[in-house]
């Protein structure tokens, strides 16, 4: 019997979503990526620091691939970011903001 209640216990467990690269990075904005492997409501979470402060629009998603755009960063600057969804946080991750074009 415990063992069948072991068996059950982990099959309904819900790994932590994965932070994925950060693309289309520009001066100002970049495209976060993420997957997760069940169903539910999932948002990122973005700062300067590993404090994060800000965070993007929740959204219902499905196993699989997550992204979201974000935008009015500032040029040539280290952003810290993680996918939170079904089964907790996922890593830090960082990028940098591109510089500003020349005019």
């Amino acid at each position: 019997m415990g063992t069948f209640l072991a068996t059950l216990l982990v099959a309904g467990a819900v790994a932590a979503p994965v932070t994925g690269p950060a693309t289309n990075i520009t001066a100002t904005g970049a495209t976060l990526t993420g997957t997760v492997d069940a169903p539910g409501m999932a948002h990122f979470e973005y700062g300067t620091t590993e404090s994060y402060g800000l965070t993007t629009t929740p959204q219902m998603v499905t196993e699989g691939p997550v992204e979201a755009a974000v935008t009015g960063l500032t040029a040539e600057t280290t952003y810290h970011y993680r996918l939170v969804g079904p089964g907790g946080a996922g890593e830090d991750e960082t990028f940098t903001t591109a510089a500003n074009p020349l005019p």
